[in-house]
């Protein structure tokens, strides 16, 4: 049975790094992406993913570990929880549209 889940584990890890490597592009800043992406963070590598959108997870604390992006234009990520260990590990911020001033 643990010779079987240290597989599964295995092969897990194996799919996770080479789907990364297979169908998306290594960055290492936000430049290295289009205009509307950002380099999102991760263990293993980073790559390029599309801007969160309205009400979409984002990252507005750099101690994210989830690699999250920052919000898309004219959004802004906001904070709802304040609560330091879950911004840390999942983060606990929003895109929501910036106030008409």
């Amino acid at each position: 049975m643990m010779k079987s889940f240290l597989a599964f584990l295995a092969f897990a890890a194996i799919f996770y790094t080479t789907e990364g490597l297979i169908f998306e592009p290594f960055c290492s800043t936000d430049a290295d992406c289009e205009p509307n992406e950002c380099c999102e963070r991760s263990i293993v590598l980073n790559s390029c993913k599309p801007r969160p959108g309205l009400y979409d997870y984002c990252n507005s604390n750099s101690l994210t570990l989830t690699g999250l992006c920052p919000c898309d234009e004219g959004l802004e990520c906001v904070d709802y929880n304040q609560n330091f260990v879950f911004d840390v590990v999942t983060g606990d911020s929003w895109c929501v549209a910036l106030p008409d001033v």
